[in-house]
């Protein structure tokens, strides 16, 4: 008969996960992700390569009314560009963010 700690050595053995490779997984994660930025990186570039496409296409039909346009889109950038800083302004405030920032406004 066997000794009680050789026995519970044994029987916890058997629960013990298979021994991994750290280095093999490392590399097959390396890999996967190589992979899944070229995959990325193509399929931007394509996007941006028919953008480019019909942006230089439709350049002559849309040059004067932009050019007619341009103070008006000016304006419309900055007061984009505003709304946005407030926001992260907002969100980055150091006792919870906008919600707790607007629920006290609420509250009065």
């Amino acid at each position: 008969m066997t000794d009680p700690e050789t026995r519970l050595a044994e029987l916890w053995s058997l629960d013990e996960p298979p021994a991994r490779d750290p280095v093999f997984v490392g590399a097959v994660v390396a890999r996967i992700e190589a992979r899944r930025l070229l995959s990325t990186v193509l399929e931007r570039a394509a996007m941006a390569a028919a953008a480019l496409a019909v942006a230089w296409a439709a350049w002559p039909f849309v040059a004067h009314d932009l050019i007619r346009a341009g103070p008006l889109l000016a304006v419309a950038g900055a007061l984009g560009l505003a709304v946005w800083s407030v926001d992260v302004t907002l969100e980055r405030l150091p006792l919870g963010g906008y919600e707790d920032f607007t629920r006290d406004f609420a509250s009065d």
